[in-house]
């Protein structure tokens, strides 16, 4: 999350969508005075970004299921922190799904796991919960806590082949085994 393009945008989602195979980001264009997340389809080669529909004003990040399932979630800045989006790629609506119990101060990580269908999602504070991961049930919205294997602030989490990758704030790279 929080990458910056040689286009002038500022990113704070990067995803494959595996429906259709190809490249999105959830972006502010810098010269964007308002606080509106955007979802652009990405050309990777050129490294345009074409516009696809507005997501809200503080979505900090995305992440998408097999089938194309696309989940947003806002950030601090929000009215509440947390609150968990589904994103209709093919009518580009977007509705309110849940509102995690993560620290309500920073989420700004989150991943789909697809063997548990969960979102794991994370909070950047550094401090009293941040050995703590929300895993939350897709379409249940059912949501436990559990320990973290990252003691500082996470900023990015990827899951592939039954393994999340962490990244936090000061470049801590840390991947989980959750076989």
């Amino acid at each position: 999350s929080n990458i910056n393009s040689n286009s002038g945008m500022t990113g704070y989602a990067l995803f494959i969508n595996p429906a259709d195979k190809l490249l999105y980001s959830v972006a502010d264009p810098d010269d964007d005075v308002g606080s509106t997340r955007k979802l652009y389809k990405v050309n990777p080669l050129s490294g345009q970004f074409e516009f696809l529909m507005e997501l809200g004003d503080w979505i900090v990040t995305a992440a998408i299921t097999p089938e194309g399932r696309l989940f947003a979630m806002d950030g601090e800045e929000a009215v509440t922190p947390g609150t968990i989006y589904e994103v209709d790629l093919l009518n580009q609506t977007i509705s309110q799904v849940a509102v995690s119990n993560v620290v309500d101060t920073k989420p700004k990580a989150m991943s789909y796991n697809p063997t548990d269908a969960s979102l794991y999602i994370y909070s950047a504070v550094a401090g009293e919960d941040v050995d703590s991961v929300y895993i939350m049930k897709v379409d249940t919205w059912d949501e436990a806590s559990h320990a973290c294997a990252v003691d500082g602030e996470i900023h990015g989490s990827f899951y592939y082949s039954n393994q999340l990758l962490l990244t936090g704030k000061n470049g801590e790279f840390v991947k989980v085994d959750l076989a």
